[in-house]
């Protein structure tokens, strides 16, 4: 039976969006369950972003638990809405229900963040935004702040903590592993949606690849931060023994169809493939 939670996100006292203003940024937050974190995070988002018009878009990935959603929706809270898919699509598969459904397709930048992270200070989302800016005459689209644990990439966006601030950093090769990404929402229309895996799969190297043969480049932002739990969509996934078998699938489906192009991603790992069960489960 599904756990209740208890939805205490009081819009006078958190809600800093203004609907009388045209939002800049769509925060698109995909779910399965972890109502709790996504609940903080959301809390959190309030309580920090002042500088940034955003609008907070919930996608509930077919949990289990749909009192949480349903409360979020009976609040009426400026700034928030929610959306459901009828069935569990994965992450790729929640971020492309959130841009395909649109309620404001105009909001030009998009900000998809893990349910699992939590923004640490007031500049974060601005930060992303100033950077994203500095390095458009690079070509550089998508950005990523750093964070204590990016279970992927460690050198370039792992840090010590929310302190431990670092220059900006435009990947040559490798890939954003996209805990929490800022783009603009042109970038999906140009070289298209996120590829959907199974539950969850390749969709980050996918995109990254994309982008590449597009001309198109990752960055890391090194004055934002968000704390990662990490592993938390990995570990629900797993519960149920059968879905080990599907993530394998999902790595073998990748891997053929960009066999060529693998260096641009793994150049620092001697053109080896990441065996996601390994780095996951250890």
């Amino acid at each position: 039976m599904a756990k209740e939670y208890k939805v205490d996100i009081n819009p006078s006292s958190f809600s800093s969006s203004d609907p009388k203003k045209m939002s800049e940024v769509e925060i698109i937050i995909p779910f399965h369950d972890e109502c709790g974190k996504v609940g903080n995070l959301i809390k959190e988002i309030f309580k920090l972003v002042s500088t940034n018009r955003y609008q907070i878009t919930l996608v509930d990935d077919c949990s289990e638990n749909k009192h949480f959603l349903n409360e979020i929706f009976s609040k009426k809270i400026d700034g928030i809405q929610c959306l459901r898919t009828d069935k569990q699509l994965g992450f790729a598969g929640a971020v492309n229900h959130a841009l395909k459904f649109a309620k404001n397709p105009w909001i030009p930048w998009i900000c998809v963040m893990h349910s699992d992270v939590i923004p640490k200070h007031f500049s974060w989302l601005s930060n992303l935004g100033k950077s994203m800016q500095n390095l458009k005459n690079k070509n550089v689209k998508m950005i990523s702040p750093v964070t204590n644990n990016s279970i992927l990439n460690t050198e370039v966006c792992q840090v010590k903590n929310e302190l431990d601030f670092k220059s900006d950093v435009i990947l040559d090769c490798g890939f954003l592993p996209m805990y929490t990404f800022l783009c603009h929402r042109e970038l999906f229309k140009k070289i298209g949606l996120m590829k959907e895996y199974p539950l969850m799969g390749c969709e980050a190297e996918e995109f990254a690849l994309r982008m590449k043969k597009s001309g198109y480049l990752q960055a890391i932002c090194g004055s934002s931060y968000v704390e990662h739990e990490g592993k938390s969509t990995y570990n629900n996934i797993i519960k149920n023994p059968n879905n080990i078998e599907i993530l394998r699938n999902n790595r073998k489906i990748f891997t053929n169809e960009y066999k060529d192009y693998l260096k641009f991603l793994y150049k620092e790992l001697d053109n080896k493939e990441i065996n996601y069960l390994e780095i996951y489960s250890n």
